[in-house]
């Protein structure tokens, strides 16, 4: 399933070319490999590219253009590279949910991730999203090796450190995943406190020492980000030159969601926030970010509007050479069957927290704390579909952990009525949303 998912997507893709975001990694790459002049590019492109751009993805990259690959059969070569990239990395995944004693939940885990469509539209684009998931996964499985195996804790910590550096190194929007160790380690040293097998203190110190670990790694891997910046400026930075921060937040005020147009459907499809109008916004100005706290109640409605956006793909694929009615309805019943499945296995585990074994009581601590990190991350900016993978994914974990026969059989009637009147008002306030989309 994961093969044919990768094929039909990378045959709709092969005939896009590469556009925005995409071209603008390669031709970074290009020029850092010496596969094009400097003068093939204006130069203000090439600032504003290296002032908003991470070193990660470009770097990842390089040996593709370095050995000349262009087009289709750089897409190919990367959607080979990532595809596996994925895949490993749920089999690893699996292998340390099976260590961490849910040898059975591994296995319905693992099936859940390969067979969810939306992960390969991503590995097909030359873009960032596909790397960045598979290094989540992984740094959760190391995470979760390092509780399971403590003869080798510090290997795993290291190991999970190490890929949730390179992560931010990928993506400026991923800081959640460097709190995956942190929250691994917590989690259990809380529970052991908790039954009285360690002290607090003890527990404590571990997690510091696991933050303080993947803080120094992840720093490390910023030298990637000096050296290019200190190559292109000639003044090293080990961040972003020019912080996107502020002007993402006063876009996300406008802006609930973005969908990407080429061809005849040139550059971008907003969709406006409905509770703003342009003249509000027009005097608002710079202050704009003032607006969530004059009207605080639309605020949290926004940021609500927001989440349901990331995990509704009525627009599915990045590059859309006409503007998208809604997803198909195949793709809309996955989506939101995945969504009600997801929560299902959520409220099920809190509810049946204390009955849980202590490895899938840390896992679920653990996700919460992620999740709550991810939210935060995107509950300001605009929203594109692709940025939901993330939550897309962890729903499927839950779903999967979810969805025993003995569950499914107790709970079909529940399942069933919820999904009756889930599906036609996710439609309804997704095609609500479409109302608003501007362009």
């Amino acid at each position: 399933m994961a093969a044919a998912w990768t094929l039909a997507f990378f045959l709709r893709a092969r005939s896009i070319a590469f556009e925005h975001d995409t071209r603008g990694y390669i031709w970074m790459a290009q020029l850092m490999t010496g596969a094009i002049p400097e003068e093939s590019v204006p130069r203000e492109v090439w600032d504003t590219l290296f002032s908003v751009r991470l070193a990660g993805y470009p770097g990842f990259l390089t040996p593709f253009t370095a050995i000349g690959l262009t087009g289709e059969g750089l897409r190919a070569a990367v959607t080979v590279v990532q595809f596996i990239a994925y895949v490993a990395s749920v089999v690893f995944l699996e292998r340390a949910v099976v260590a961490s004693g849910g040898r059975r939940a591994a296995r319905r885990i693992s099936v859940a991730l390969l067979v969810l469509p939306f992960p390969y539209i991503l590995v097909v684009e030359v873009l960032t999203e596909t790397l960045s998931l598979a290094l989540t996964l992984a740094v959760t499985a190391a995470s979760l090796l390092a509780e399971a195996r403590p003869a080798h804790r510090w290997r795993w910590y290291g190991a999970a450190a190490c890929m949730a550096g390179m992560a931010v190194l990928i993506r400026p929007d991923n800081p959640h995943v460097a709190v995956i160790p942190v929250a691994v380690a917590g989690a259990h040293a809380w529970l052991r406190f908790r039954s009285g097998d360690a002290r607090l203190a003890g527990g404590a110190g571990l997690t510091a020492a696991v933050a303080a670990l993947t803080g120094v790694v992840a720093l490390a891997w910023r030298v990637p980000q000096f050296l290019m910046t200190h190559w292109y400026f000639g003044t090293g930075n080990l961040d972003l030159p020019t912080s996107s921060a502020v002007p993402e937040f006063r876009v996300g005020v406008t802006i609930l969601k973005w969908v990407t147009g080429v061809g005849d459907v040139s550059g971008a499809v907003t969709y406006r926030n409905p509770f703003l109008t342009l003249e509000d916004a027009q005097r608002y100005g710079d202050g704009i970010l003032r607006w969530y706290t004059d009207e605080p109640v639309q605020g949290l409605a926004l940021v609500g509007l927001k989440y349901f956006a990331l995990v509704d793909q009525d627009a599915p694929y990045v590059y859309n050479t006409s503007i998208p009615d809604g997803a198909p309805w195949w793709v809309f019943v996955i989506n939101h069957a995945l969504v009600v499945l997801g929560i299902a296995g959520a409220v099920t585990a809190a509810m049946r927290f204390r009955r849980l074994g202590p490895g899938a009581r840390a896992a679920v601590l653990a996700l919460a704390l992620t999740a709550a990190a991810w939210l935060a991350v995107h509950a300001l900016p605009h929203v594109e579909a692709r940025y939901g993978l993330p939550a897309l994914t962890g729903l499927a974990i839950l779903a999967g952990w979810f969805a025993t026969r003995e569950r499914l059989k107790r709970a079909w009637i529940a399942l069933a009525v919820t999904l009756v009147l889930y599906l036609p008002a996710a439609y309804v306030l997704s095609d609500w949303l479409r109302d608003f989309r501007t362009g």
